[in-house]
């Protein structure tokens, strides 16, 4: 039972996870490529009675084929009888259809293979989409985006090495059956001389699946090291540290260079000794047969024939499953990726958002992500409708923790966040979610266009034009976009590379008023703006007090001077919730802040 488990494991665990995918496409392309060996198997078989009518017969009867006369007696029962004339028809007619069937046999695999990349990438994408934000920030980035772009093209090409392998062990299959129908003996020793000389190459497809899994890890810490050198691109260069990281990526690309090159290795050991083995083999079981058992030649022939198209095909098992094994590290690493992201996506309640949300109140809200390690405790507030709230602390009082707990993208470990009456973590989050305009430091801009960055790539309707102009002047850059060449079609560089950083926020903000929000974060939205665009910012930020639903997280107080409260955090607790005024009096830690920073 275990050999049998062991077998399963190392040869069908990869179709279990194809055939979740393609079902009855995967069984449908065997098919068809068993019927187009089917026909090569039927279109070789009429050599032999075409060698046999050589002596100058004008038909050739069952009695006078010898042990191939049950062929020849199958198709005299349906009317078919084997003169020159009729068995060079057959001969074209069964090559022709096979052409036919091979023809679709490759089309039909490509579209397979096609629809399975296509659905792979979709159920990883639908798999990351839906994954959980507190899951997320400790998955390797690299991982994600090596999976998502790099091992999709070795995922691809794992399909179509397992489906040919199999596709050949069903050519191996059909033409055994012939040759054995025309010569058991000659057939039977072949044969097993081609299995034994499988075991040659055992030592090979260890090495090459052992290989193939280091190189989708290297692979992974190579996409790693790579988003690392582009995001701190800037720090690196300022610092001349951008040689030291250098070095890391250079490890890294030789280290898989090394790996890919023992892989052709084996390979090309694979590929190299495939038609010596089956000349060898040939050449002993046909002495065998001639000098041992006296057998005549002719049926030898036919035999041998479609033992060495039996032969060829075994061989093209073992080296198409030798290129699986080449990439099967990647078919695993992409299915544990798409296992993990499914363990953690988020399970949604059904629970409905209140249409207007008329206050948000944290009760006894606390969070961790280890057992009693807190970083926040015990925090109860309420947040009114329209009303503007700004949260400051110290690094580390736990400032972000809580706007991502009031955005839904983590939950409190202890306490609940409610909207009204109604327990957040009991609704549809997404549906509440989809009501946040959430602007950060560094703001999101797409490699897009001005209008499909504002309207997040909704249709130019007049209506959608209409929301769109009205966000832009909300937003206070109308003017500015009217500047463009281009107005709204024009392209705005990876990460607003084309925009100074008070225009970035604006397109932030005016994206996030295109959505109608009822809640507005701003996570340090302006700490990295001089203070002459950070006042022009705070002015557009201020013309929206009492129309939304503002949170504000700064480090800067000046940004929060102008809101109707404040909420001091201190190691994770709330220490004093009030004016800017009433906080001056009587929070000496707010108060020593405000003047380190000379307000």
């Amino acid at each position: 039972m275990e050999t049998i488990k062991k077998l399963i494991k190392q040869y069908f665990s990869g179709f279990a996870f194809f055939y979740s995918t393609l079902r009855h496409r995967l069984f449908i392309a065997f098919l068809i490529s068993f019927t187009f060996g089917l026909l090569d198997g039927l279109g070789l078989a009429m050599f032999l009675p075409l060698l046999k009518l050589a002596g100058g017969d004008n038909e050739l009867t069952p009695s006078e084929a010898g042990d191939y006369g049950h062929f020849i007696s199958w198709f005299n029962e349906i009317g078919i009888f084997f003169t020159i004339e009729t068995i060079l028809f057959l001969l074209v007619f069964f090559f022709f259809l096979k052409g036919v069937f091979k023809f679709f046999a490759h089309f039909y695999f490509v579209k397979v293979q096609q629809f399975f990349v296509a659905q792979l990438r979709l159920n990883l994408s639908k798999a990351l989409k839906d994954f959980s934000y507190k899951k997320f920030i400790s998955l390797d980035v690299g991982r994600i985006q090596n999976t998502l772009t790099g091992e999709i093209g070795r995922v691809s090409t794992a399909v179509q090495s397992y489906y040919k392998s199999f596709e050949q062990m069903i050519l191996v299959l059909v033409y055994a059956g012939f040759a054995i129908s025309i010569d058991f003996r000659f057939a039977s020793m072949a044969l097993a001389g081609g299995a034994l000389s499988n075991l040659a190459y055992r030592s090979i497809f260890s090495r090459t699946k052992s290989a193939s899994y280091e190189v989708s890890t290297q692979g992974n810490l190579f996409q790693n090291r790579i988003i690392q050198f582009i995001n701190n691109f800037k720090y690196l260069k300022a610092s001349g540290s951008s040689e030291l990281f250098y070095k890391q990526i250079k490890e890294s690309v030789f280290f898989l260079e090394r790996l890919q090159v023992h892989i052709g290795k084996l390979r090309a050991t694979l590929f190299a000794s495939k038609e010596p083995l089956i000349i060898a083999v040939m050449a002993v079981v046909i002495i065998l047969q001639i000098r041992v058992f006296e057998a005549s030649l002719a049926p030898i022939l036919i035999s041998l024939l479609f033992f060495y198209r039996a032969l060829g095909a075994f061989m093209m098992v073992q080296n198409q499953w030798n290129t699986y094994l080449g990439v099967s590290g990647s078919l695993r690493n992409t299915t544990e990726l798409l296992t993990d992201l499914k363990k953690g996506q988020e399970k949604l309640k059904e629970g409905k958002v209140p249409e207007h949300i008329p206050f948000i109140k944290l009760d006894n809200v606390s969070f961790s992500f280890k057992a009693k390690d807190w970083i926040l405790q015990n925090l109860n507030l309420t947040i009114n409708q329209n009303e503007t709230i700004a949260i400051v602390g110290e690094s580390g009082s736990g400032k972000s923790t809580l706007i991502n707990i009031i955005c839904g993208l983590l939950k409190p470990s202890q306490g609940k966040v409610l909207l009204e009456s109604k327990d957040l973590g009991q609704t549809n989050l997404k549906d509440f979610q989809r009501r946040i305009g959430y602007i950060t430091q560094e703001p999101v801009i797409f490699n897009d266009t001005v209008f499909n960055n504002i309207t997040l790539w909704q249709d130019p309707t007049p209506e959608n034009m209409a929301r769109f102009r009205a966000a832009l002047q909300e937003a206070s850059i109308e003017e500015f976009v009217n500047s463009l060449p281009a107005k709204e079609k024009h392209l705005l560089e990876n990460s607003g590379a084309n925009l100074s950083g008070g225009q970035k926020q604006r397109i932030s903000i005016a994206r996030e008023l295109y959505k109608k929000v009822q809640l507005l974060v701003l996570d340090e939205a302006t700490s990295a703006l001089d203070s002459q665009t950070e006042r022009i910012i705070q002015e557009n930020i201020d013309s929206l007090k009492g129309r939304y639903t503002v949170v504000i997280v700064a480090h800067r107080l000046s940004t929060v001077k102008n809101a109707n409260r404040i909420v001091v955090l201190n190691k994770g607790l709330i220490e004093d919730v009030g004016t800017f005024e009433e906080l001056m009096r009587r929070t000496p830690r707010f108060r020593k802040m405000v003047e380190l920073q000379e307000l």
